[in-house]
């Protein structure tokens, strides 16, 4: 009767539709960290981004990750030249995990408010002015501190680090951080971002070019002299867009091209072309003696810097705070943060500068 009653009201299925499930062992022994590198892998496309963004040796990481896949069963990425890409079991993997961290980390937070006590990561990118840094977190604990209010017991932190910028995008994704200073991608919907600054390129010259004596050039007056163009580690998305844009309003100019953007690469390569310029966002070259760094007028590239973090995340309605109450561009280190509401803003103590990644 009971063996009737089942296969009247359970479709029966060959042994080809069952699919068992993992064994609880080899479940438990995933953990978060786990998680953290597929995600960082996932996010970046690339074991060696993925390293950077978790500082983490790339044999490790690999280790773990063909790990997991054999905890997993299943063949998670797959590997070219190019990169690693996400299979079919993988994009079901993520998919399935990927908010994991972001609860796990909002749960903490939780824990942290209800002690009365608030940790806040703060990432900051390379290559940018300190005040720009100073200002804003500045005006974050000047909003904090009002939320809070007065009589409240909360303390809030906020704790600095460096990272890249496009290691801080996957890292607010995937809820590894809370707020990030960075330049920002033109194009992601999952971030909100308040700009922070949004300053002119100038050109670095050998101090022999003929037009190093000058302090102020126009860059309609540079288009002759061959370009020195390094791929811009901190953000390779805006440094693609300022090369096509070059390309695109000069054709036919000549292009220089360094393996990477170390000083010593570069400064060598402006000894073997001195009549070459450089665009640069920043006095990352200051330190050779035979490089002058000069301001340029009418240069149509710019290099911005955005406070961010996640859209749906519990720090996206501060950002949105800032921007709401922006008050106007100061001359310099962007848009006047220290103007927010009356109060003057608060510094937080014990910051020193971010050097370069």
């Amino acid at each position: 009767m009971f063996e009737d009653s089942a296969t009247s009201e359970f479709p029966s299925a060959s042994a080809r539709e069952l699919h068992a499930l993992p064994s609880v062992s080899a479940a438990d022994s995933i953990d978060g960290r786990h998680l953290r590198y597929f995600l960082a892998v996932a996010e970046t496309g690339s074991v060696t981004a993925a390293e950077v963004l978790l500082h983490v040796s790339q044999p490790s990481l690999s280790q773990q990750i063909i790990w997991l896949e054999k905890q997993v069963g299943r063949k998670l990425f797959r590997r070219d030249g190019r990169g690693m890409h996400l299979t079919k079991a993988g994009r079901a993997f993520r998919d399935g995990v990927q908010d994991i961290p972001i609860r796990l980390r909002e749960a903490i937070g939780m824990a942290e408010f209800v002690s009365g006590r608030q940790r806040i990561t703060l990432a900051v990118c390379s290559c940018i002015d300190y005040a720009v840094v100073e200002d804003a977190v500045g005006a974050l604990n000047t909003i904090i501190d009002r939320r809070s209010g007065s009589g409240s017991a909360m303390m809030s932190e906020i704790v600095l680090q460096s990272a890249p910028s496009y290691a801080q995008v996957a890292a607010l994704k995937q809820g590894q951080l809370d707020l990030g200073v960075l330049r920002p991608p033109s194009d992601d919907d999952d971030l909100e971002t308040f700009q922070l600054s949004d300053e002119p390129f100038h050109v670095v010259l050998h101090r022999d070019h003929e037009m190093a004596s000058r302090r102020t050039l126009r860059w309609d007056e540079l288009v002759d002299y061959p370009l020195i163009w390094a791929l811009h580690l901190d953000s390779p998305h805006l440094s693609s867009q300022v090369l096509r844009r070059v390309k695109d309003v000069t054709p036919r100019r000549r292009f220089v091209w360094a393996p990477d953007n170390h000083p010593a690469v570069l400064g060598h390569l402006f000894r073997t072309e001195p009549s070459a310029i450089m665009l640069c966002s920043s006095p990352m070259l200051d330190g050779l003696p035979h490089l002058v760094h000069r301001t340029v007028q009418m240069v149509p590239y710019r290099d911005p810097i955005a406070l961010a973090t996640r859209r749906d995340g519990q720090y996206a309605s501060l950002v949105e705070q800032l921007r709401l109450r922006r008050s106007g561009p100061k001359q310099r280190g962007g848009p006047g943060l220290g103007d927010v509401g009356e109060e003057p803003v608060v510094h937080q103590p014990g910051l020193r500068p971010v050097p370069p990644v």
